[in-house]
C-alpha cells in the first residue's frame, strides 16, 4: 500500500465523513470474505463503505 499512498489518501478524501474505506488484496480470497463480513456490518450501522481491490487501487493511481 505505500507506493500508493497518495492515492488511498485521495480516495479517502473524496469519500463523506463517516465513510469507511476497505482495501484488500485480490489473490487473498480469505481476507476478501471476511473484508465482505465487515462491510456488511459497517452498512447495517449505516456507515458507507467504498471495497476496492489493490489492483482498483493501482488503476485508480494512473488516473491522478
Amino acid at each position: 500500500m505505500l507506493p500508493f499512498q497518495k492515492t488511498v489518501q485521495e480516495l479517502i478524501n473524496t469519500l463523506p465523513q463517516g465513510a469507511v474505506f476497505l482495501c484488500h488484496a485480490e489473490e487473498n480470497t480469505r481476507q476478501r470474505k471476511l473484508l465482505e463480513r465487515v462491510e456488511e456490518t459497517f452498512r447495517e450501522q449505516g456507515h458507507l463503505v467504498k471495497n476496492m481491490s489493490m489492483g482498483e487501487v493501482y488503476k485508480n493511481s494512473l488516473n491522478f
